[in-house]
């Protein structure tokens, strides 16, 4: 009804595109579609009741649903599809890409070039960019994030993310990092409950899930690898329950099925290969290598040991200084003793 010298407009609905002026080529269908401001706006596409019904000069927006895209002005080239997508940006958000109920749509973003797709994805970003969301709520509570990845249902979606550059793939993964970095997280609750920790690789469900870290430069793969890690760093864990019980170790790695599985202080710079290598006790003991069935699976205290062979060492507790080659040396006794060399 204000239309001056804008042409080629569609308007199908009671006070569809009431305010346009001057604006070209837009498609208005739906009670009140962009009716809300003086358009200006050039080759914006709105349908559904209230759709972008307070654009002016914003161009090139598709939306498709109930106040999807409700409160923009100056937007361009938005894609906004689904009731409440998009719908309390009023900044300076361009780019974006919102499909689903309330997609983007809780907060006023400025960000650009993010994708989500799924129920209340990214709803709460405000000045975060370049990320991608996919799934319900994945990416739920990111605030000012940046290049960040999440795939999967609340896939770093429970807490207010402001880090950068990190990738969840599963069911509420990596779901409450806040600062953290650079992670990735793959498996269903992977990485689940750490928060400011950064360079960690966690694969497998529950991998890296239960503690909560802030440690940096992990890798654990496998179904509950390293999962009670808080502060320990440098660790590679590999195999179901590997370093499963670690909190604050660094540089240790444990590869096979419960290898260094009971540790739970502070032991470093530990080697354990194959199945329940030092994994049946406590290991706070330092610069111990272990390799083979059940190798050196009761030490505590001790360090610098090294045993090769299927259950070597295997009753060890405190010594240090030994090594044991082959089938079962070293092993008949619990020994303490130190600077041992058994071969065969």
């Amino acid at each position: 009804q204000t239309l001056t010298s804008g042409g080629q407009n569609v308007a199908i609905g009671r006070s569809a595109m009431s305010g346009v002026t001057t604006g070209d080529n837009n498609v208005a269908i739906g009670c009140s579609t962009l009716s809300g401001g003086v358009l200006v706006g050039c080759e914006n596409v709105a349908i559904g009741s209230a759709t972008m019904d307070a654009l002016t000069s914003g161009k090139h927006n598709v939306a498709i649903g109930a106040a999807a895209l409700g409160a923009a002005t100056d937007n361009h080239c938005n894609i906004a599809i689904g009731i409440n997508s998009l719908a309390t940006t009023a900044g300076v958000a361009d780019y974006n890409i919102a499909i689903g109920h309330a997609a983007m749509g809780g907060c006023d973003v400025s960000g650009f070039d993010n994708i989500a797709i799924g129920r209340d994805t990214a709803d709460a970003i405000t000045s975060g960019a370049c990320n991608i969301a996919l799934g319900q709520a994945a990416l739920g509570q990111a605030t000012t994030g940046c290049e960040n990845i999440g795939i999967g249902y609340v896939a770093l979606g429970g807490a207010a993310l402001t880090g950068i550059h990190n990738l969840a793939i599963g069911y509420m993964a990596a779901d409450v990092i806040t600062s953290g970095y650079r992670n990735i997280a793959i498996g269903c609750n992977s990485l689940g409950a750490a928060t400011t920790g950064c360079w960690n690789l966690a694969i497998g469900g529950n991998a890296m899930g239960e503690g909560v870290t802030t440690g940096n430069d992990n890798i654990a793969v496998g179904r509950n690898s390293a999962d009670a890690l808080t502060s320990g760093a440098c660790n590679i864990a590999m195999g179901l329950n590997a370093l499963g019980a670690q909190t604050d170790g660094c540089d240790n790695i444990a590869i096979g099925n419960s290898a260094l599985a009971a540790s739970v202080n502070d032991g470093d710079c530990n080697i354990a290969i194959g199945e329940l290598a030092l994994g049946a006790a406590d290991v706070s003991g330092a610069n111990n290598i272990a390799m083979g069935f059940a190798a050196s699976q009761s030490l505590t205290t001790g360090a610098c040991n090294i045993a090769i062979g299927k259950s070597t060492m295997s009753a060890v507790t405190t010594g240090c200084n030994n090594v044991a080659l082959g089938l079962s040396a070293l092993s008949a006794g619990t020994l303490v003793g130190c600077e041992n060399i058994a071969i065969g």
